[in-house]
């Protein structure tokens, strides 16, 4: 009888210790936004543009959230400096069709300390359907 009650018990906190290791290992994953790039690319005019490019860039590894602004033309970032490289974000929305080029990197604590920003702002969405139904290959200025 001792022994069944022992034999649930050691069972019962494996699986405890399993789920604390588990969850710890997710917490600490190397997918946490360390960094804050931006980028400065050209040929944005419409929320289907910054759709573009948030679809690109969330298909990258360690990309947590972004934000782009279409009037400034700028990509704001926020990734896994293991994951993904500055200029691998850089070239990933050059690749969607709008050159782009690293403006500047930082650390997520800089640049909550320099914008003011925790995080990027919602998403600007929509479109017009005219420059974004231009091929990849079409130069824009």
């Amino acid at each position: 009888m001792v022994l069944r009650k022992v034999g649930k018990m050691f069972r019962l906190l494996t699986v405890v210790v399993l789920g604390l290791v588990l969850g710890a290992v997710t917490a600490f994953s190397s997918d946490a936004p360390d960094t804050v790039t931006v980028l400065k690319s050209s040929g944005l005019s419409c929320g289907g543009c910054a759709s573009k490019i948030d679809k690109a860039l969330k298909a990258a590894p360690g990309v947590s959230s972004l934000e782009v602004d279409i009037d400034s033309g700028q990509v704001t970032i926020w990734h896994d400096s293991t994951a993904v490289s500055p200029e691998k974000l850089a070239e990933t929305v050059s690749s969607a069709g709008y050159q782009s080029t690293v403006l500047e990197t930082m650390s997520a604590e800089s640049y909550r300390e320099k914008s003011g920003k925790s995080g990027p702002a919602a998403d600007r969405r929509g479109g017009c359907g005219g420059c974004c139904d231009r091929t990849k290959s079409t130069e824009r200025s």
